[in-house]
């Protein structure tokens, strides 16, 4: 068992750094090499970098007070690369609400600034209206996004072998095959995730009044909520997916669920009553 499940809160503070300097070594070793024009090389030190980030975040976090590593079937984060790609995806997916937080309260801004009565009175009379026709096109929008990039993290696994192995399937497959278009664009999805996880970091990492003040809640209320229970059965539920059918990785299973999800809201958009509109 890895004994990073065991060290302190402390000691995580400290060893995350070390963790996080590997991972950066690690991408910039992938940067020589696609310098030198080996292709799959670099992708493969690109996801090795961040599989290192992923549990550098995960000792962060649990170093800033949370539980992660009590978590049952956590422990794969540190010995697991199918748990590490979840987890990347799922920080893909935290990036991409990020963006489109706030977009209805960020209307009923703009149209109270401009003082455009017509619409407010539209809103307050018929909330769903705000719901059909600024919000809902939105997040269909981010969620056929969010379920076409899945198909860049359920190649990781393969990516990270065939960048480094030659293999024959009908023919041969090597990684100089790999051109620097597909590695740049397979470059961008890990720089995303990348990038969300320095800014978790250097967000919980400050001493802004703010930051000071709420982590410690936002810490709290993930017990409270029940968080680590959901986390404990999702992974258990993916894990008996994957032993009846050994194709179905976590990554498939959240792709199934995602197309499903997206199916129901596209035949029924969901709506909210008056007093669930967002508050002016």
């Amino acid at each position: 068992m890895s004994e990073f499940l065991t060290i302190s809160r402390d000691k995580c503070l400290s060893v995350y750094k070390g963790v996080i300097a590997n991972a950066q070594k690690k991408a910039e070793s992938a940067d020589l090499l696609a310098e030198a024009g080996d292709f799959g090389s670099a992708m493969s030190f690109h996801i090795i970098g961040l599989e290192e980030l992923i549990k550098a975040f995960f000792l962060f976090l649990d170093g800033k007070g949370f539980s992660f590593r009590q978590v049952k079937g956590m422990k794969g984060v540190f010995d697991n690369h199918g748990l590490r790609y979840l987890f990347s995806f799922f920080l893909f997916v935290f990036s991409v609400i990020g963006e489109s937080f706030g977009i209805g309260i960020n209307y009923i801004k703009k149209i109270n600034d401009e003082r455009d009565y017509k619409k407010i009175r539209a809103i307050e009379s018929d909330p769903n209206k705000l719901l059909q026709e600024q919000i809902f096109p939105h997040l269909l929008d981010k969620l056929r996004f969010v379920i076409e990039e899945l198909k860049w993290y359920k190649r990781f696994d393969n990516l990270r072998q065939n960048g480094l192995y030659s293999d024959f399937n009908g023919n041969l497959i090597t990684p100089i095959d790999i051109d620097e278009i597909y590695y740049l664009e397979f470059k961008l999805r890990v720089e995303r995730v990348t990038k969300t996880i320095f800014s978790i970091i250097d967000e919980f990492s400050g001493e802004h009044p703010l930051t000071v003040k709420y982590l410690p809640k936002i810490v709290d209320r993930a017990e409270e909520k029940g968080f680590y229970d959901i986390l404990t059965q999702f992974i258990a539920y993916t894990r008996e997916k994957s032993a009846k059918d050994k194709k179905m990785s976590a990554l498939e299973l959240m792709s199934s669920k995602l197309n499903e999800f997206l199916e129901s809201i596209e035949k029924d958009p969901p709506t909210f009553e008056k007093d669930q509109l967002p508050s002016q």
